[in-house]
């Protein structure tokens, strides 16, 4: 599959119409969808053909409307991005949650201003609150890699349909939810610094971001993220900045990624919280510090930065989940709860009994993981890690006793989750896989230092040539 930039300039000089190319990925996802479970609605084809004969028109005329015109773009089923028209149902059979937005989530109203064409919805648990895909609405979302294993969560549709057929998905990531399931399948998921691309109005550890199969589709949609909104949780100076740091295209070509990465002290660590990793994860994630390090990096192995705190964390993450879903179920009829996923329902009831002191306390717990994480990145300028501290597990059935353990051992968000909490970017990128089995490589940088994870990202892409298609 072609990236975002390759399209459009075929798109700009005729040897591809984006009417030709829409059928195609159309046909694709229909076709992935069958095997996959990727998919919770499609548009009619006839909308969707509308938009791209609209858009083919406007090359032709030489006026395309900007980065996006005729790009075939999935949007996850979830709150955070809504769009509008299309019948919003948050992975749930609770009736209340179900919605048709009459406008757009401000980050897919950009790509809708320039031309892009939503194609379909993807699968995602009830609210996004599990790092699997699996519910009672749409059933199991498999992984294209393997088919006996989960696609990861909570985006796991988009991640299958980006490992599948190539184009843009759209994700969001309270805990992991972008990066985990990019992770499973072998693609690229980006979660920016917290406050671009989200409404100030959602929970300060939401965000959304894209999964696709090259970091560069990753750095065209930053771009026009950091440029096409004033987003409300950010301030003036930190909007410049990011504005700058991705303003000169040329900064991003193949051999200024590479530059980038020259002379940058990263540090590498086997997990951010302590706990045991895969060792065949682990080897996984050492050769790519190597190749960090034949860039011209200074690679430093350290110890699990947040060890001391990983039962604290653990206690305090999940207590922040538990008043987000007791906030969303304030709308939910009792009636309605009957429908709710098992394991959301265990979560849920388990907020009602919070205290007080339990919430203050995962605040303070917050506060801790920021400074400990700002202060480590005074010293180094990347952190890499294994995204995942095993192989993806089995595709579980939805309600099952071994899904039920597997979300109570809770180990696929230990390293994810603590980038929502201190707000900093990062990313999955596919290294060196396990057999046919992807493993992620996690990026992250300093809050707001975007571009630079995104520009590693694509330098370690470069050079390994990991992400393979189908």
């Amino acid at each position: 599959m072609c990236s975002i930039r390759d399209l459009k300039e075929q798109f700009s000089n005729g040897t591809l119409s984006p009417v030709a190319h829409t059928k195609t990925v159309l046909s694709s996802i229909k076709k992935a969808n069958e095997k996959l479970n990727a998919v919770s609605w499609f548009r009619s084809e006839d909308e969707i053909l509308k938009d791209a004969l609209q858009s083919e028109q406007r090359y032709k005329e030489g006026k395309p409307l900007g980065t996006f015109d005729g790009i075939p773009v999935t949007v996850k089923d979830i709150e955070s991005n809504a769009c509008a028209g299309i019948p919003l149902k948050n992975g749930s059979m609770m009736t209340a949650l179900h919605r048709t937005p009459t406008e757009s989530a401000l980050h897919i109203e950009i790509l809708q201003r320039q031309g892009a064409i939503i194609i379909c919805q993807t699968t995602s648990p009830e609210l996004g609150f599990k790092a699997t895909t699996s519910t009672k609405l749409n059933g199991v979302t498999l992984n294209p890699r393997d088919t006996t294993l989960t696609s990861g969560g909570s985006s796991g549709g988009a991640a299958a349909i980006a490992a599948s057929v190539g184009c843009l998905n759209l994700g969001s990531d309270g805990g992991g939810s972008i990066r985990i399931p990019a992770a499973c399948c072998g693609v690229v998921g980006f979660k920016p610094s917290y406050g671009i691309g989200i409404k100030a109005s959602f929970p300060y550890t939401a965000h959304t971001g894209p999964i696709c199969q090259s970091s560069e589709d990753a750095i065209d949609y930053m771009r026009e993220m950091v440029n096409g909104h004033d987003w409300d949780n950010l301030s003036q100076p930190d909007m410049k900045f990011l504005r700058q740091s991705f303003s000169n295209v040329s900064e991003f070509n193949s051999a200024s990624c590479s530059k980038a990465v020259e002379g940058l002290r990263v540090a590498v660590a086997p997990t951010i919280l302590g706990g045991e990793v895969d060792s065949r994860v682990w080897d996984s994630v050492q050769l790519a510090a190597s190749v960090f390090k034949n860039m011209g990096a200074t690679v430093t192995e350290i110890q699990p930065p947040l060890s001391h705190l990983r039962s604290d964390f653990t206690l305090a993450f999940g207590d922040i989940w538990k008043c987000l879903m007791l906030s969303e179920m304030k709308k939910v009829p009792e009636s309605d709860k009957d429908n709710m996923d098992p394991l959301l329902k265990r979560l849920y009831k388990r907020g009602t009994n919070l205290s007080a002191a339990e919430v203050i306390n995962s605040q303070i717990v917050r506060d801790k993981v920021r400074s400990i994480m700002t202060s480590l990145m005074s010293d180094y300028d990347l952190i890499l890690s294994p995204t995942l501290l095993s192989l993806p597990p089995k595709a579980f059935k939805f309600d099952s006793r071994e899904e039920l353990i597997n979300f109570r051992q809770g180990g696929m968000t230990s390293v994810t989750s603590i980038f929502n909490i201190s707000h900093q970017p990062a990313c999955s990128v596919p290294c060196s896989p396990v057999g046919n089995i992807p493993v992620g490589l996690h990026i992250a940088g300093g809050l707001y230092n975007d571009a630079l994870v995104l520009k590693a990202a694509k330098a370690f892409q470069q050079k390994t040539e990991s992400s393979s298609k189908l």
